[in-house]
């Protein structure tokens, strides 16, 4: 066999371990989460943990985002002579199109590395192996 497939095929082959394990853990989740009886509390405090986290950067992300589409879409309206539908164009323009899109990056974002920091602190204080010892699935 070649040597240079015999280093790369290491790295391909955790890759793909990796994205395998990914895969399960997302099918235990979907599998486990209408089971009976639903932690609506925890469901809730971790519902506010991501709003908390998201709030602030997109509301950040938000302002210069739609200062970008008010300028592109005036200069547009300004050439066809309706000054005075600016600030609606701009409006819906950000709200159907721009919002939805900076909202998931944000959530992605934010949400998601703030969610894998907290579980990998909890990991490093050994609360993930104290849940198992005690019974309760980390999932």
């Amino acid at each position: 066999m070649n040597p240079t497939l015999t280093r790369l095929r290491t790295p391909v082959e955790s890759g793909l371990a990796q994205a395998g394990n990914i895969f399960g853990l997302f099918l235990d989740v979907l599998r486990k989460t209408f089971r009976r009886p639903f932690q609506w509390r925890e469901f809730i405090e971790q519902s506010w943990f991501i709003a908390s986290v998201s709030i602030l950067p997109a509301a950040l992300v938000a302002i210069p985002f739609g200062a970008v589409v008010a300028l592109q879409t005036g200069s547009l309206i300004k050439q066809l002579g309706a000054e005075n539908f600016t600030g609606a164009t701009s409006v819906l323009a950000t709200v159907q199109q721009a919002a939805p899109v900076v909202t998931a990056l944000i959530i992605a974002g934010a949400a998601g590395s703030a969610v894998a920091a907290d579980l990998g602190s909890r990991t490093i204080r050994e609360e993930i192996d104290a849940m198992e010892v005690l019974g309760i699935d980390p999932i």
